[in-house]
């Protein structure tokens, strides 16, 4: 299920950037200083291709990167309680529930980045282009929230099992 949903949240980004873009100014402002003024300008075009290339590229990078790392270690993984987890009788299904978490961190990762384009859609919407704090805060917070669970969720699966 975490790959299905990976995919299609990676696809429906990459159009929620391709169409929201169009919405642009042909000059926008694309960086803002830390009080929320844009101090940073590109036309719409480079900023639409950069904007693809990370809601698409990071993602994939951190998913097959992550994967590929599960499926392919030659050294045994660093894993909290990875004597258990990761004994041959277990280690089939440690290393998917692995994968499948990477691909979890790639949906979060699709719909943060897909928040940062809308703060900057909304910002240019504005005259002069403003980033409120409120705004980049709350996405962080976000994100930083959406981490936390993702960790917890490790740490939650590879608890060494009672009796053990």
């Amino acid at each position: 299920m975490s790959r299905a949903v990976f995919w299609v949240l990676l696809l429906a980004g990459a159009a929620y950037v391709g169409l929201t873009s169009a919405a642009l100014p042909d000059t926008l402002a694309a960086h803002f200083d830390g009080a929320g003024r844009a101090n940073g300008f590109m036309p719409r075009s480079n900023y639409r291709t950069f904007m693809l290339a990370m809601v698409i590229g990071a993602p994939l990078l951190a998913v097959t990167g992550m994967s590929r790392a599960y499926r392919g270690a030659r050294r045994p993984l660093k894993l909290p309680n990875g004597d258990y987890w990761l004994a041959p009788q277990r280690r089939e299904g440690s290393i998917a529930f692995l994968v499948a978490h990477a691909q979890w961190f790639g949906c979060l990762l699709v719909l943060f980045l897909c928040r940062v384009h809308w703060m900057v859609v909304q910002a240019n919407t504005l005259q002069p282009p403003n980033l409120p704090f409120g705004t980049a805060m709350s996405a962080l917070a976000l994100f930083g929230g959406g981490l936390m669970l993702w960790f917890g969720t490790l740490m939650i699966r590879f608890q060494r099992p009672r009796g053990l």
